[in-house]
C-alpha cells in the first residue's frame, strides 16, 4: 500500500485543495492481481490533526482502505503488507501512537483485521520497490489496466470515530475472555 501528500500538485478542491492526496494499493489474491487506488474526500483530510504533512495518517487510510476495499478476496486469509513508511510500520506493531488521528487509524485497522479473520504481517519496503507507489500518485499501475476504486471506513473522517466504537463494542461481546475453571475444594 501506499499514499502521496504532494502540496500544491494536482490539488483538488473536492479531496485536499493544497495537495494531492492520493492512495493505492496492490493485491496478489490466487491468481488475480488488483490494483486498488483512490484520494480521500475533503472531510478525511481535514478532520486530521494539523501537521506539517499529513503522509503518516494517508498511510495508514491507504492500508485501511485496502483491507476495507478488498475484504471479500482477503477474509479469513494471511497476508503480508508492504508499507514504505517506517512510523507506519512501527505504529502498526506497537499498535499505539501519540497522535490521536493516527491512534485511531492503527486501532481501526487492527479492528478490521479482527472483524475480517485477517492475520497480517506488515513489512517495510523501499519506495523505489513499493509496487502501490504508482496508482497512489494517479498513475497506472503496470500490473494491472485500471486500478478499482479505493474505499475508506466510514472511521477514516475522525468525526466519525463513533464507527469504530460500534466495531469494537460487538467483537468485545461476541468474544468473552476465556475463565479458568474452578478448582473444587479436597
Amino acid at each position: 500500500t501506499d499514499a502521496a501528500w504532494e502540496p500544491g500538485s494536482w490539488a483538488h478542491p473536492v479531496c485536499c485543495p493544497i495537495a494531492f492526496t492520493g492512495m493505492g494499493g496492490v493485491a496478489f489474491v490466487d491468481n488475480d492481481v488488483v490494483c486498488v487506488a483512490g484520494e480521500p474526500h475533503r472531510d478525511v483530510v481535514e478532520s486530521l490533526a494539523h501537521r506539517e504533512t499529513q503522509i503518516i495518517p494517508l498511510e495508514f487510510l491507504a492500508l485501511a482502505g485496502t483491507i476495507i476495499t478488498l475484504r471479500d478476496r482477503l477474509k479469513g486469509r494471511h497476508i503480508i503488507a508492504f508499507c514504505d513508511n517506517q512510523s507506519v510500520c512501527a505504529c502498526f506493531c506497537r499498535g499505539a501512537s501519540r497522535s490521536s488521528d493516527i491512534q485511531l487509524f492503527s486501532t481501526g485497522t487492527h479492528a478490521l483485521l479482527m472483524h475480517y479473520g485477517i492475520a497480517l504481517w506488515l513489512e517495510w519496503v523501499p519506495s523505489a520497490l513499493n509496487l502501490a507507489d504508482p496508482p497512489s500518485r494517479g498513475v497506472a499501475c503496470a500490473l494491472v489496466p485500471a486500478p478499482e476504486p479505493l474505499f475508506l471506513p466510514a472511521w477514516a473522517d475522525r468525526r466519525q470515530a463513533k464507527a469504530l466504537l460500534s466495531v469494537l463494542s460487538e467483537h468485545l461481546h461476541q468474544r468473552p475472555l476465556p475463565t479458568a475453571p474452578v478448582r473444587q475444594a479436597a
